[in-house]
């Protein structure tokens, strides 16, 4: 959608080396924990803005915008945050590096890992 019909970003190849020739090798990476995240942020803030304080918050005449934003979201980013640092704990530096890697090779004139390891593609012949 982004590369081939809105052409914001390039479909593959490094370019010039510019960052824009990652975003989406990340957005693509990211996809699957940014899934949980969301989820997450929706069930802590439905529970966090049914507590009595954020009651007390709007009884005192406060807009829903500073409820929910000096109130609420403070208090529903714990799990969040906790969810987020245990994501990235998860994940090796050698596998986000391989991740990277492997984008990054798989983009330079038509070779991949599995070419690599076979010894075809267009270096080996």
């Amino acid at each position: 959608l982004f590369a081939f019909y809105l052409r914001w970003l390039p479909p593959s190849g490094m370019g010039n080396g510019s960052f824009i020739y990652i975003i989406l090798p990340a957005a693509t990476l990211g996809t699957f924990s940014l899934s949980y995240i969301v989820r997450i942020t929706r069930s802590s803030m439905l529970e966090t803005l049914s507590q009595p304080y954020v009651a007390a918050a709007r009884a005192k005449g406060l807009s829903e915008t500073d409820v929910v934003f000096k109130h609420a979201l403070k208090n529903a980013l714990i799990p969040v945050v906790t969810l987020i640092g245990l994501d990235l704990g998860s994940r090796s530096p050698e596998e986000t590096a391989l991740a990277i890697f492997a984008e990054v090779l798989g983009a330079r004139s038509g070779r991949t890992a599995g070419s690599l390891r076979a010894g075809t593609g267009p270096i080996n012949g």
